[in-house]
């Protein structure tokens, strides 16, 4: 399945292996057949296919393919566009069959669909427009992801010029070298048993973040666990300007990652987390972006340790050192800070909508070709 590229609708990380091992076990298909995934969510994102350049004209695919394979009076690309149209699978949603999580689009639903078929050379005009046209939204994609990733690297740019200085170094009048663990307090999250949270809210019980929560601020409502308030202390609760970092994961990318709880929330984290609460005397928001520095990234790095599972020690977070102005640059410095983010902010906000709106170009060409996906009364 992952050899399928969703987006460009082709075959891009093809595997070779011996005939012996997939001529069981897999389904077959041949050069300029489609193959169209049937399980839930790749049939939704897209996951489709002409096979094109196949070794020997022949392959082995998953078995969660359907294999759509066609006459001479069709050219196999054109029935892939039609297949991709968002109605089209929207309506293959309509039939899933199976449990929950494993549902797959039934072969009858594609035996039954009616296809709208023009000549030959009709197919071939359309071919080569919608080919047209989707080369230039690939254009306008690539530009907009230039742009969105241009708008990530101007934020590490910001805090580079800010904390440039490295532990050792000689700091302006007025700064210290101090460790984390003087100026905060490190909190361990709840620890619990599977069975003892619930996905929905309840009384007596207190939600929960986790390192999903954690991005450039702290999404408070999308996957909460909660448990029961007798397992959480009161130092565990919530402060505003806590900052929340993830201690553990089998994501190592996710290790060290923080953002500070700037609102209200009558909640805590999960053991796999902690609470970094700082002391009143300096400004939380000033140590909320020295850990989003390259420099305490680049520190985190070399203390991250494990196989399948990655862990910052909490004694070795207290340790690190920090370069901390006075408060009065230490607000001077967020102040500024926070100015330049949000424009940053308005500028990555630009970018994600201009991408928003390239990825609905493609399904919405198919929709003005075909006129959409009318299912025939015995489908409905």
């Amino acid at each position: 399945m992952e050899a399928v590229d969703e987006e460009q609708g082709a075959i891009t990380r093809p595997q070779t292996k011996p005939y012996h091992e997939v001529m069981k076990g897999y389904t077959y298909f041949e050069e300029g057949d489609i193959i169209w995934a049937k399980i839930t969510p790749c049939m939704e994102n897209g996951k489709s296919a002409v096979a094109r350049g196949l070794r020997d004209s022949f392959a082995f695919g998953s078995t969660e393919f359907h294999v759509i394979r066609p006459t001479s009076i069709v050219i196999p690309e054109f029935i892939w566009h039609f297949v991709r149209q968002p109605s089209f699978r929207l309506e293959a949603t309509r039939h899933f069959v199976g449990a929950v999580g494993q549902q797959r689009v039934p072969e009858v639903f594609l035996k039954n669909a009616l296809l709208p078929l023009p000549p030959l050379t009709e197919q071939r005009a359309i071919i080569a427009r919608l080919e047209a046209q989707m080369a230039q939204v690939q254009r306008l994609r690539a530009a907009a992801e230039r742009q969105l990733e241009a708008a990530r690297a101007m934020q590490g740019a910001i805090l580079r010029q800010v904390f440039r200085y490295k532990e050792g170094e000689s700091l302006p009048p007025g700064w210290r070298w101090v460790r984390l663990g003087e100026i905060c307090k490190l909190i361990r999250g709840v620890d619990f048993q599977a069975g003892d949270y619930c996905r929905t809210e309840r009384g007596g019980f207190v939600p929960i973040l986790r390192a999903g929560n954690i991005g450039d601020d702290l999404d408070l409502r999308s996957d909460l666990i909660w448990v029961p308030a007798s397992k959480v202390s009161e130092e565990q609760l919530l402060r505003r300007g806590d900052i929340v970092m993830c201690m553990s994961s089998g994501s190592p990318q996710l290790v060290g990652k923080s953002a500070m709880l700037r609102g209200t929330f009558f909640g805590s984290v999960g053991a796999f987390c902690a609470i970094i609460r700082v002391e009143d005397t300096v400004v939380a928001d000033y140590v909320s972006y020295w850990l989003r520095s390259s420099l305490f990234l680049m520190w985190r790095d070399s203390q991250v340790k494990g196989a399948n599972i990655q862990n910052l020690q909490a004694s070795r977070l207290a340790s690190v050192l920090l370069p901390l102005p006075t408060i009065t640059e230490q607000r001077a410095i967020v102040a500024r800070l926070e100015a330049q983010m949000a424009q940053v902010q308005r500028l990555r906000a630009a970018a994600e909508r201009q991408l928003e709106a390239t990825n609905a170009l493609p399904g919405a060409l198919l929709n003005e070709i075909f006129g959409g996906f009318e299912p025939p009364a015995e489908m409905e």
